[in-house]
């Protein structure tokens, strides 16, 4: 398991964290778009989806990250920007 969709994983901590400074008044990000993470445990964060809008998101714009995963893939010499995480899907799938 590279990353995997886990709604029940995020914190009202992060969630409150992520909306807040996604509100436009407080200017902390622009078009209030960013992300935030938050450690599990020793090999796994949840982390905010690109493309979710801060001010709004809910626990489903969240997934879980194997981190010792998103090491390797930094450590590959094979990895490229285009490529994928081991055991990733698609949101079609």
């Amino acid at each position: 398991m590279a990353c995997q969709w886990n709604p029940e994983s995020v914190s009202s901590t992060l969630l409150n964290l992520t909306t807040s400074l996604g509100f436009r008044e407080k200017d902390f990000v622009i078009l209030a778009e960013g992300n935030t993470s938050e450690l599990l445990d020793d090999n796994h964060i949840v982390v905010k989806a690109s493309g979710a809008r801060m001010g709004n998101v809910t626990t489903k714009d969240f997934v879980v990250a194997e981190i010792s995963s998103l090491v390797e893939l930094m450590d590959s010499r094979s990895a490229s920007r285009t490529g994928s995480l081991p055991g990733a899907r698609s949101r079609a799938e």
